[in-house]
């Protein structure tokens, strides 16, 4: 999956399971960028040398340090909201935990005078 459709994922991404099934896929492609990052390390160890296009090298890394940066943002972000749409769904089922013990206290008022 390509970094562009899981930033999309995290775009559209609004339950905390979601949040945390896009932030493992952020982590990941993470971890492969780092990985394509040092791969183009070493490719321009090599270029110093003579052994390929120093220029084209370092736009590589740059634009690869860029899509790190990207993807930092993006589980940083997907952090923050993950947190609040779990503190949202907490207080959802606060609301129909209280809405049903009052229906409950409504029928048990109800038995009673009856």
């Amino acid at each position: 999956m390509t970094a562009q459709a899981i930033l999309d994922e995290v775009r559209w991404a609004k339950t905390s399971a979601e949040f945390t099934a896009v932030i493992g896929k952020l982590e990941t492609a993470l971890t492969e960028v780092k990985a394509r990052l040092a791969s183009v390390a070493s490719q321009g160890e090599a270029a110093i040398f003579g052994e390929g296009d120093l220029a084209k090298v370092q736009r590589s890394m740059a634009a690869t340090e860029q899509e790190i940066a990207t993807l930092q943002a993006a589980i940083d972000g997907a952090r923050k909201r993950h947190a609040e749409a779990e503190k949202q769904e907490e207080a959802d089922e606060t609301a129909r935990m209280r809405e049903r013990a009052q229906i409950e206290a409504d029928e048990l008022r109800r038995t009673r005078e009856l």
